[in-house]
C-alpha cells in the first residue's frame, strides 16, 4: 500500500499545492536575499577591517560637511571628530607643502578648528605620507560660500540607519545641482576649502557615529555571510519545489472533466493528466498573456517610492508574489503540454501552418479532381489573365511616368518587364522540353521498352500526372510480362511434376501386369504382385483425387456447410488418429492450448478436417524420426492461430510461397509419397473458409500457422 501511494503522489492536491506555496516562498524567499545582497553587493568579500574604514571615511565626510556648513544636527563639537578647516587651498597644495617641510597653517585662514596642537602635529604628519598610527586621519577638499547652500546634510531614518545605509545621507557633489544633477560653476562668493580631521583612537567621546562602526562592521560582516547562505539555500530549494510541482502539473487521480475526454489520458490505475486551465491556451498566447502581465507589473512599480521603506518593501513584495505565481501557471500549462507532445503543435503558428497546409491541399485536391484538359485550360486562362493584367500595369506605369518626366520609373518598369518576359520565355522552354520528353518516353513504352522511365523531376504539376501515368502503364506492362513468363513456367513445371507422378504408379502397373501375365510365377509371387498393384493402384486413385480437389479448391467450386467448431476438439481428435504413426517414427507431438476449454471458430467440419489432415500427413510424411513436433493453438485480438511445427528431415532449399504451389514437395528429389497437393489443397480451403494460410521456414524449422477469426 505505501509503495502504491508513493506511485500515486503526484495526483494528490494537498502535495501540488504544498510545492507550489513552498517554491513561492522560496522564490520570495531568494528575491528578498538577492535583493539586500545587491543593496549590500559593494561590502561583499570585505573584511571587518576594510568595513571600519569605509565607515570611518563616510562618518568623518559627513561630519566635515556639518562642521562646515554649521549644521548642528550631528553634534559635531562634542563627538570624537576633531578638524580644521583652511579657507582658499586644497589638500594636494597642502599635501607638498607638507612634503616639502614649508607647510604653516598659519598663513592660511583657518575657519574653524577643534583639534589641539598635538592633535594638528598628526594631521601634518599626514599629509606629509606618514602613518598615523592610534588615530585615523582624513582630508576633504570643498567648495563652500556661506551665502550659496551648495550641500545638504539629511539622513534615512527608513528601512535601514547609518552605517547600514551606506551613501544615502544627502551629500552632493559640489559640482553638480543636488536637484537637476546637471554639472554648474561656481557662482561668486564660493571658494575652496580643505577640511583636515582627524578621529582619535580608542574614541574618547561617548555617542556619536563613530561609536556605531565597530558592531556594525561585525555585524554586516555576519549577516552577509547569513544572506549568502540563505540565499544561496533558498534558490536551491525553489528550483527543487518547482521542478516537483511541474512534474505533479496536470496529473489527477479522478478526471474532473469527463465530458471532455480528448483532454485526458490514462497513465495507469488512477493516474491521469488532465488538460485545463492555462494549458488549454496555446503556448505561444500564453508566453505573450505572461509577457503583458509582467509589463504591467514593471509599469506599476515606480508607483511604490511612498517615502516609506516598510511600505515600499511590502509593495515589492506584493509584485515579487504576482509574478512568481504568474510564472508558476505559465510553467505549469508549458509542462502539461509538453507532457501530451503538444507544446509545438498546440501553437498559434503551428495551426496556422497546418491551416496553410490544409489549404493548399484542398487546392490540389479541386485540381486533381479536374480531367488533365480541364486543368491545362483552367491555367492557360489564368496566365493569360495573369500575363495580360502585369502586361497593362506596366503599360500605364511607363506612360504616366512618361507623362510626368520620370524617366528613371519608366526604365526601371522597362527593365522589369523584360526580366519578368525572360521568365516567362524560360518557364515555356520547360513546358516544352517536358512536353519532349513526354513524347520520347511514350514512344519508347509503345516500342516495348516496358522498362523505361520517364524523368518526373522538374515537370510542371500538369504535365507531372501524365507522367506518372505512363510510368504507371509501364509498370503495369513490365509487371504482366513477368506474371505471364512466371505463369508459362509454372504451367511447365506442373506438367513435368504431373507426369512424373502419374508415370510412376503406372509404370510400376503395367510391369506388375506383364508379370502376372506369365505362367512360370508361384502362388506367393501371384499374391505380392497383386499388392503392390493395389499399392500402386490406390496411390494413382489418390492422386488423382488431390488433383481434383486442388482444381475445385483454386477455383473455389466447393460447397461448405460453415457452422461453429471447436478447434481443439478437432485437433485432439486428429491427434489420436494420427499417434501410431508418429510414434512409429519416434516423433513426439506436444499440443498446447488444446486443454484450455473450447476455442470456437466458424467452418465447414468436413473441409477443415482436410486441412487438418493433410497437415498432420505433411508432419508424418517429413518430419525428422526422434524429433519433437509442436501444435500450438492461440487467440490473439479476436482471431484463432493455429500453429504446426516440426523439424523437417530433409533440407529445406525452396521458399515458403514455392512450398504452397501445386506439385511442390520439400522433398526435391520426390523419392518420399505424396503428391505436392496437400500444402495448396490446404491453402484453398482455407481460404475459402475466410481463413488465411501461412508457411514460415527457418532453417529446417518448417512451421504453418492457419489463422480464423473468433466465433
Amino acid at each position: 500500500m505505501r509503495k502504491e501511494k508513493n506511485r500515486h503522489w503526484r495526483t494528490s492536491t494537498a502535495v501540488k499545492i504544498t510545492f507550489f506555496i513552498l517554491a513561492i516562498v522560496c522564490i520570495l524567499t531568494t528575491a528578498a536575499g538577492g535583493g539586500m545582497l545587491a543593496y549590500f553587493g559593494g561590502n561583499l568579500g570585505k573584511s571587518e577591517a576594510s568595513l571600519e574604514k569605509t565607515f570611518y571615511e563616510d562618518a568623518a565626510r559627513k561630519y566635515a560637511v556639518a562642521a562646515l556648513t554649521g549644521d548642528s544636527s550631528l553634534d559635531f563639537r562634542n563627538s570624537n571628530f576633531k578638524y580644521v578647516i583652511v579657507e582658499d587651498t586644497d589638500t594636494r597644495s597642502l599635501s607638498e607643502e607638507a612634503r616639502k617641510g614649508k607647510l604653516k597653517l598659519s598663513k592660511y585662514t583657518i575657519a574653524d578648528q577643534t583639534a589641539d596642537a598635538d592633535e594638528i602635529q598628526l594631521i601634518l604628519r599626514h599629509l606629509q605620507g606618514e602613518t598615523v598610527k592610534g588615530s585615523r586621519v582624513f582630508a576633504f577638499d570643498f567648495a563652500y560660500g556661506k551665502d550659496v547652500s551648495y550641500y545638504t546634510l539629511s539622513y534615512d531614518r527608513g528601512l535601514f540607519e547609518w552605517p547600514y545605509n551606506l551613501g544615502s545621507s544627502g551629500i552632493y557633489n559640489d559640482s553638480y545641482d543636488p536637484e537637476t544633477g546637471m554639472p554648474i560653476e561656481k557662482p561668486e562668493g564660493v571658494s575652496d576649502c580643505a577640511v583636515l580631521c582627524l578621529i582619535p583612537q580608542p574614541l574618547r567621546a561617548g555617542a556619536d557615529l563613530f561609536t556605531r562602526i565597530a558592531p556594525a562592521a561585525h555585524n554586516l560582516r555576519s549577516m552577509l555571510t547569513v544572506l549568502l547562505i540563505v540565499f544561496a539555500a533558498s534558490a536551491i530549494l525553489a528550483v527543487v519545489f518547482a521542478v516537483l510541482y511541474l512534474l505533479a502539473a496536470g496529473h489527477v487521480a479522478e478526471p474532473q472533466h469527463k465530458d471532455r475526454p480528448e483532454n485526458i489520458r490514462m497513465l495507469r490505475d488512477n493516474d491521469y493528466i488532465e488538460v485545463s486551465g492555462i494549458a488549454l491556451l496555446p503556448a505561444d498566447l500564453s508566453c505573450v498573456l505572461y509577457l503583458i502581465l509582467c509589463g504591467i507589473l514593471l509599469g506599476t512599480a515606480p508607483a511604490l517610492d511612498s517615502g516609506s521603506a516598510a511600505s515600499d518593501a511590502i509593495g515589492l513584495m506584493i509584485l515579487l508574489l504576482l509574478f512568481s505565481a504568474a510564472t508558476a501557471l505559465l510553467l505549469r500549462g508549458i509542462a502539461i503540454q509538453c507532457k501530451w507532445g503538444l507544446i509545438f503543435r498546440n501553437t498559434l503558428f503551428c495551426r496556422f501552418i497546418a491551416w496553410v497546409r490544409q489549404q493548399a491541399a484542398k487546392r490540389r485536391e479541386r485540381e486533381n479532381s479536374l480531367t488533365g484538359v480541364e486543368n491545362l485550360y483552367r491555367r492557360a486562362r489564368g496566365h493569360f489573365l495573369g500575363e495580360t493584367g502585369i502586361t497593362m500595369i506596366m503599360g500605364l506605369v511607363v506612360l504616366f511616368s512618361a507623362l510626368s518626366g520620370s524617366y528613371p520609373t519608366v526604365l526601371l518598369t522597362a527593365a522589369l518587364y523584360i526580366a519578368w518576359s525572360v521568365y516567362r520565355y524560360r518557364k515555356l522552354q520547360e513546358a516544352l522540353g517536358s512536353f519532349a520528353t513526354l513524347k520520347e518516353g511514350a514512344d519508347r513504352i509503345s516500342e516495348g521498352s516496358f522498362d523505361h522511365k520517364v524523368t518526373e523531376e522538374g515537370m510542371p504539376a500538369d504535365l507531372l500526372q501524365m507522367a506518372r501515368a505512363l510510368n504507371s502503364i509501364s509498370d503495369s506492362l513490365d509487371k504482366a510480362v513477368e506474371e505471364r513468363m512466371k505463369s508459362e513456367h509454372m504451367q511447365t513445371e506442373l506438367i513435368t511434376n504431373v507426369s512424373h507422378d502419374i508415370r510412376t504408379p503406372l509404370t510400376s502397373i503395367v510391369n506388375y501386369v506383364d508379370l502376372l501375365s506369365k505362367d512360370d510365377i508361384t502362388q506367393e509371387q501371384q499374391q505380392e504382385y497383386l499388392a503392390i498393384l493395389q499399392k500402386q493402384a490406390a496411390r494413382l486413385r489418390k492422386l488423382t483425387v488431390d488433383i481434383m480437389d486442388a482444381s475445385r479448391a483454386g477455383s473455389g467450386k466447393v460447397k461448405l456447410s460453415m457452422m461453429p467448431l471447436d478447434v481443439t476438439t478437432m485437433i485432439s481428435m486428429m491427434a489420436g488418429e494420427y499417434s501410431e504413426k508418429l510414434t512409429s517414427k519416434k516423433i513426439d507431438l506436444d499440443l498446447e492450448g488444446t486443454g484450455e476449454g473450447a476455442v470456437m471458430i466458424k467452418a465447414d467440419p468436413d473441409q477443415l478436417g482436410r486441412v487438418f489432415s493433410n497437415l498432420f500427413s505433411n508432419m508424418y510424411k517429413y518430419s525428422m524420426p526422434g524429433t519433437r513436433a509442436y501444435i500450438d493453438v492461440r487467440q490473439p485480438d479476436g482471431q484463432v492461430e493455429i500453429a504446426f511445427l516440426n523439424i523437417s528431415e530433409a533440407k529445406l532449399h525452396i521458399t515458403a510461397q514455392e512450398l504452397t504451389e501445386r506439385f511442390v514437395r520439400g522433398d526435391i528429389a520426390r523419392s518420399t509419397e505424396g503428391s505436392g497437393l496437400g500444402l495448396s489443397i490446404a491453402r484453398g480451403l482455407t481460404e475459402l473458409m475466410n481463413g488465411t494460410f501461412e508457411v514460415i521456414i527457418e532453417g529446417d524449422l518448417f512451421k504453418v500457422k492457419v489463422t480464423f477469426p473468433a466465433a
